[in-house]
């Protein structure tokens, strides 16, 4: 899977509170044969300031910014990624990919903070 362009990963420098909230849903999908699908526990994401983060099934934790544009990337602490874009209608949808297996990951933002 290629990176995004530099100027499209959010960071405390390039990120907005718009689509700060609760995100539930999750509906999750493996899409690479043979990989075990850790996914199937629901599983929520916060959004806060910006900041996102989400725990995987199997115990990896995600973490990255959203930017203005509602594109977010996150990092695990071993290495897999997150890519995905929010719409307009608070639908988060993107891939996790780790070296050898992909996942399609949906939320849908259920209670967004109000400051």
């Amino acid at each position: 899977m290629a990176q995004p362009a530099a100027s499209s990963v959010g960071s405390p420098a390039n990120t907005t509170k718009a689509f700060d909230g609760d995100y539930g849903s999750a509906n999750a999908k493996n899409v690479t044969p043979g990989c075990p699908n850790y996914l199937t526990a629901p599983f929520g994401l916060v959004i806060r300031n910006g900041f996102a983060q989400f725990q995987g099934g199997t115990g990896l934790t995600f973490q990255g910014y959203v930017n203005p544009q509602g594109a977010l990337a996150m990092v695990s602490q071993s290495g897999p990624t997150f890519q995905g874009q929010i719409d307009p209608n608070f639908v988060l949808n993107g891939h996790a990919a780790g070296p050898n297996c992909t996942y399609d990951l949906t939320w849908h933002r259920i209670t967004p903070f109000t400051y």
